[in-house]
């Protein structure tokens, strides 16, 4: 049997003291250095969306846009789609058909776009397709166009 003096036991517990000290001072360190972080490049962005078919004077569809993005993460795109050209076989008919019949809402619109990789277009999400109109004044010769949708970002 052991027998514990007031000496051993006021050791122990300055033992015990001093080990308690030395984890505290582990944790308190002081140190300088230089940190470097690393952008990455955005990746171009890829649209395209549905056909449309049945599109008449007065009339409206939602556009079905789809995306491909190659970029790591979300990106934020502010996009400002607009009719650019006209086309009926493959000719030219904007000054029969000029593009002011056409419109498109919301004239802008911000996406956060996640990465699909190369898996393909992928929907921009239900409530973010805009809409292509019709003018209720178009002549007749905006009959069986094909109209160019661009989808370049707003500045």
């Amino acid at each position: 049997m052991f027998k514990l003096s007031k000496k051993s036991v006021a050791l122990s517990t300055a033992a015990l003291v001093v080990a308690g000290g030395v984890a505290a001072y582990a944790w308190s360190v002081n140190a300088t250095g230089t940190g470097y972080a690393k952008t990455d490049t955005t990746q171009s962005i890829t649209f395209s969306n549905d056909t449309l078919t049945k599109l008449w004077p007065g009339t409206a569809q939602p556009i079905g846009v789809k995306y491909v993005s190659t970029n790591q993460g979300n990106v934020d795109v502010t996009l400002a789609p607009r009719v650019t050209s006209v086309r009926k076989g493959g000719e030219d008919v904007s000054a029969q058909c000029p593009t002011t019949n056409f419109s498109v809402t919301p004239a802008t619109k911000t996406l956060n776009l996640a990465p699909t990789g190369e898996a393909g277009p992928t929907p921009v999400g239900e409530g973010n397709d805009p809409t292509l109109t019709l003018a209720t004044t178009a002549p007749n010769e905006c009959q069986g166009v094909t109209v160019t949708i661009s989808y370049a970002p707003a500045l």
